[in-house]
């Protein structure tokens, strides 16, 4: 599979770099136009990106869908990004986008190729 973004085609095995954290969770790195590193933190219920330093800042958060079980109040699924981030909101989207497929698909992004 070939990501297509800002009129060039990317490999998302020289893309993105997974690191494995516990048993199940993986979490991907990539390198954006403005040659800071950014992580993708995937949990059960929520996404999160944010760069990769010390600071760790949010960039964006994905929530999904709430069904107003008990004392939760319903809510559709959210992507929320930091507005000091949005100069870069089309690559969050397309890494959000793409992970998120194949998370839900459970396949490895790297092995696409």
């Amino acid at each position: 599979m070939i990501i297509q973004f800002g009129g060039t085609e990317i490999s998302p095995a020289t893309f993105f770099r997974k690191e494995k954290v516990g048993v199940l969770n993986w979490e991907y790195i990539f390198t954006a136009r403005d040659e800071k590193e950014y992580r993708w933190y995937f949990r059960m219920y929520s996404s999160t990106l944010k760069v990769n330093d010390d600071a760790a800042t949010v960039v964006a958060e994905y929530k999904v869908s709430s069904v107003g079980v008990v004392s939760k109040p319903k809510r559709p699924a959210s992507l929320e990004i930091q507005p000091e981030f949005e100069y870069m909101v089309d690559e969050i989207m397309v890494t959000f986008i793409y992970l998120e497929k194949i998370r839900r698909s459970q396949v490895d992004p790297t092995q696409q190729l």
